[in-house]
């Protein structure tokens, strides 16, 4: 199967396996930052997302980063351009401030904290380097750094919205000895079945490679995509959609359009401070029961293994020309 149980190490040492689904944070979109990560530390135990952006500038100062077993450490290209993530309703006025390899860096030199942490490669918005030189960048960055490797690809010229799917390809043998290997949800392809594809094709490419790198897809943290790309080959799944909806019955709706219909829980009269608290607990609850579905998927290869969607699951992949679910 392309959806498999894969390993995921920081050096020699086995932090986790995935299907991974992990909460992410950042500044950008989230002015309280510090104070939103502080009311979901009393429920993320396994692992969390931040950016090295955000501890360079200091927007989680006051915030507890002692809560899950390991870190996913992000290299600050979301926060320092303009690129906003799939689940984002509009584009919001976001001035990002200085940002270089040198500066992430130095957050990497001074990270304390404790756990086991995954850094990320560096990559600029503004600036755009062939997959060989983001390679031999990547290595140089992790070079006597005791971090978990990931390598995030990212499109090569500046007139590139999407990753070159071929030559991804081309450069597969030249990935052996990350850890993981990224990408953006956005970069990977103009439609959601073209992004399934493109994932199938890295997928089984790294397969006839004897590569069992897991495979990031950054931005993508909901009850559709995520599962259809985790059944094309993906592996770890992070966003910041949990933060901005309200999860239910396998749809993301508005957080505050949920606290009003739902009187058993919430109410009309429940003030809106007390909406964000509540919601967040019960989005991590379904982001739980959807990675125990992948990974029932995994032991079973069965739909049926789906709370939700498991029909159009199975339709879409069959769409796609290629058997995503059996790697024969």
């Amino acid at each position: 199967m392309l959806a498999q149980k894969r390993d995921i190490c920081v050096g020699d040492k086995l932090v986790a396996e995935t299907p991974l689904l992990i909460p992410s944070f950042s500044s950008k979109g989230f002015p309280q930052l510090g104070e939103i990560v502080s009311i979901a530390s009393e429920y993320i135990t396994e692992c969390a997302l931040i950016s090295a952006y955000d501890i360079h500038y200091e927007h989680l100062k006051e915030a507890p980063l002692t809560f899950p077993a390991f870190w996913t450490l992000d290299s600050g290209g979301f926060e320092c351009g303009t690129l906003e993530e799939l689940s984002e309703l509009h584009y919001s006025i976001h001035k990002p401030k200085a940002w270089n390899v040198e500066m992430l860096a130095g957050v990497l030199d001074n990270w304390s904290q404790a756990q086991p942490t995954i850094a990320v490669s560096y990559d600029n918005p503004n600036r755009r380097i062939s997959i060989k030189e983001q390679v031999v960048e990547a290595r140089d960055l992790f070079d006597k750094r005791a971090f978990g490797r990931e390598l995030l690809i990212k499109p090569e010229t500046l007139d590139q919205e999407r990753v070159q799917i071929p030559n991804v390809i081309e450069n597969i043998d030249s990935f052996a000895g990350f850890n993981i290997l990224g990408f953006t949800e956005k970069e990977l392809g103009y439609s959601l079945f073209q992004r399934v594809k493109n994932i199938g094709k890295i997928r089984k490419a790294l397969n006839e490679a004897k590569l069992d790198i897991p495979i990031h897809v950054f931005g993508s943290l909901d009850m559709v995509s995520t599962p259809l790309y985790f059944l094309a080959g993906a592996d770890i799944f992070d966003g910041l959609t949990w933060l901005r909806f309200a999860y239910r019955d396998g749809r993301a709706i508005y957080m505050r359009d949920l606290a009003a219909i739902d009187p058993q829980h919430y109410g009309s009269r429940i003030n809106d401070v007390d909406v964000r608290p509540r919601v967040l607990w019960e989005n991590l609850q379904q982001i739980w029961n959807l990675g125990h579905s992948m990974k029932t998927f995994c032991k079973t290869g069965a739909f049926s293994s789906f709370e939700h969607h498991a029909a159009f699951l199975e339709k879409t992949l069959g769409e796609a020309d290629i058997d995503f679910a059996r790697d024969k």
